[in-house]
């Protein structure tokens, strides 16, 4: 198997997004679903995503769920 591991900033959604990319054609077998996949080079499989909040993101997702923030501003 030869993968690479591609990441992109998804600027619109605020993420970084993670992805495993084939380098070329292969299949793929995975023994414990009794299955085999295909893929070409340059298919992506998606990995993960990392978002990324500001303060004033985390107060208005707080807010929203409930949740309070305090900000420390010791200085």
């Amino acid at each position: 198997m030869a993968f690479g591991l591609r990441s992109f900033y998804n600027e619109q959604a605020g993420r970084v997004e993670v992805y495993l990319e084939s380098l070329r054609a292969q299949s793929v077998e995975i023994r414990e679903l009794n299955m085999s996949i295909h893929l070409e080079a340059g298919e992506r499989i998606y990995v993960e995503s990392a978002c990324k909040y500001d303060l004033e993101d985390l107060i208005r997702l707080g807010k929203r769920d409930w949740l309070r923030f305090r900000a420390n501003m010791a200085g």
